[in-house]
């Protein structure tokens, strides 16, 4: 049996309120990944609220790129934020041993999409995403990570 490796991938506005949860396949349930990714703000605030103590609460210069934030059942949790706020929350499979430095890429191309579908003249801020255009990049990005055809620079 062939085990998917991205299992989810969430975008978390800075106000705590889902902008977009997408499961795969969609036949799983988002119940499960919902509470995931719930679970992710905590670890995001503390690892935010750490890194403002070490540069004396100035001004905000996080990495963006925050690891894997935590590891629940069969999955690794990683996490990364953007200097708005907005947080990326990717799920992958445990046996998913792909270099920090690939999922990091990956981040910086969800991040991309995110721009571009928050840039349209017709999405209202802090409503949940629901772009076709997203959907499909999304969906293919999973596609090509699954397969280990994806290539990020």
């Amino acid at each position: 049996q062939q085990r998917r490796m991205i299992a989810c991938v969430s975008i978390i506005a800075k106000e705590n309120n889902p902008l977009l949860l997408k499961v795969f396949p969609q036949t799983e349930d988002e119940t499960k990944f919902h509470h995931i990714c719930y679970c992710a703000i905590d670890v995001f605030e503390e690892k935010e609220q750490a890194m403002r103590a070490t540069t004396g609460g100035g001004a905000r210069q996080l990495d963006t790129f925050l690891g894997v934030l935590y590891l629940v059942q069969d999955y690794k949790v990683y996490g990364y934020v953007t200097n708005t706020g907005v947080r990326f929350v990717l799920v992958v499979d445990d046996q998913d041993n792909k270099d920090g430095s690939i999922i990091k890429a990956l981040f910086r191309k969800l991040h991309t999409l995110f721009a571009e579908s928050v840039s349209n003249p017709f999405y209202t801020q802090g409503q949940p995403l629901t772009s076709k255009t997203l959907d499909a990049d999304l969906a293919t990005l999973v596609r090509l990570w699954n397969t280990d055809a994806l290539v990020l620079h």
